[in-house]
C-alpha cells in the first residue's frame, strides 16, 4: 500500500488566522483579498494578446462582480453565487 498523501501545508503558518477564519474564504483574508486577485486576473487577461479578444464586448465591472462572487462562494465565503 501507498503511505497517504501529506495535508496541504498551511499557506502561512506562520501568521495565526484571524479570529473565526474557519474556511478557506477567511484564511486568505476575504472579501478584500478575493477582490484584489480578480483585479489582477483581469489585468493579466487583458494583456494576454490570445485572451483579450474574447473580453472586448464585455461589460468588465459587472464580470469582476461575478468572479469575485463565485470565488468567495467557492471558497466558503458568506456571498451565495447562483450564476
Amino acid at each position: 500500500p501507498e503511505p497517504p498523501e501529506p495535508a496541504m501545508p498551511d499557506p502561512a503558518p506562520d501568521k495565526p488566522s484571524p479570529a473565526g477564519a474557519t474556511t478557506i474564504f477567511g484564511r486568505l483574508g476575504g472579501d478584500r483579498t478575493i477582490a484584489q486577485a480578480v483585479e489582477r486576473f483581469h489585468e493579466r487577461m487583458l494583456l494576454d494578446p490570445e485572451l483579450r479578444h474574447a473580453f472586448e464586448a464585455a461589460d468588465l465591472v459587472r464580470l469582476r462582480r461575478q468572479h469575485a462572487a463565485f470565488l468567495a462562494h467557492a471558497l466558503g465565503g458568506p456571498v451565495r453565487y447562483d450564476g
